[in-house]
């Protein structure tokens, strides 16, 4: 029971935030707080992203994305770490003025984080799995994982909207990256995507009485823009992975 309660403690609109004062419910530093860092984070993976896309070394062949991709990609984290940005900027806030509803549950409503989880599930289970499962497989794993985060966020409440969605899908993620052996997917963005899933549980679970007061939500977009770093690069270990070829 203590265990249970202490889930989602210190959480700030869903954020665990290194610097947010609960009682006056901001930052009173708009450049010493974990959005800040994220955003501070986001930049410098940012340019590593930058300079293995432009990069005239042989590091370069190792990349097996397409331009396309690693452009979007390098748009995702620079616009990631500028909404962070914004939000410290913000002082960590994302309350609306009395007797409207919060900005954050607008948008994680129970439905829209519904359909949201469901088209992520069946987009992960088809581009990674597809080979490997029938459409009747796909659909019952993919529906079942999302009325698994329906029920969690029933059962939670509207902070851990964005908690449930990342625990059921990330997973789902980490299982295809290692096991598929699609070429869209890597065992190292696999295995990278896990730890990614593991600091945002901790991030959950364990936010008041550890993760705050080390950099709180920096440490889980750090380790998923890693996972995504990882994912554009070629698995040479791919073809010798035992527990692929196990799946095969």
């Amino acid at each position: 029971l203590e265990f249970c309660s202490a889930i989602g403690r210190g959480l700030a609109y869903g954020f665990c935030v290194t610097g947010f004062d609960q009682t006056a419910a901001k930052c009173h530093s708009i450049s010493f707080n974990s959005h800040a860092y994220s955003a501070y984070a986001d930049a410098v993976l940012s340019v590593v992203i930058a300079a293995l896309l432009f990069s005239t070394t042989p590091l370069r062949k190792a990349i097996h994305a397409p331009m396309l991709f690693m452009l979007s990609l390098l748009a995702l984290c620079a616009g990631h770490g500028a909404a962070h940005f914004g939000i410290s900027l913000r002082h960590c806030s994302l309350a609306m003025p009395a007797g409207q509803l919060p900005l954050w549950e607008i948008i994680l409503g129970e439905l829209g984080a519904l359909m949201a989880c469901m088209s992520l599930n069946f987009v992960i289970l088809i581009a990674f799995w597809r080979p490997r499962l029938s459409w009747a497989t796909i659909v019952v794993i993919g529906t079942s994982c999302s009325l698994l985060v329906l029920f969690f966020e029933n059962i939670m409440g509207a902070d851990f909207s964005l908690s449930s969605i990342f625990a059921v899908s990330h997973l789902l993620s980490s299982i295809s990256g290692v096991f598929s052996g699609s070429p869209l997917c890597t065992a190292a963005q696999g295995w990278t995507f896990l730890v990614a899933t593991l600091v945002g549980l901790i991030e959950l679970m364990a936010c008041e009485s550890f993760l705050e007061h080390f950099g709180g939500h920096m440490w889980y977009d750090v380790t998923l823009h890693i996972s995504m770093i990882a994912g554009i690069l070629s698995d040479t270990a791919t073809i010798a992975d035992p527990a692929r070829q196990a799946l095969m």
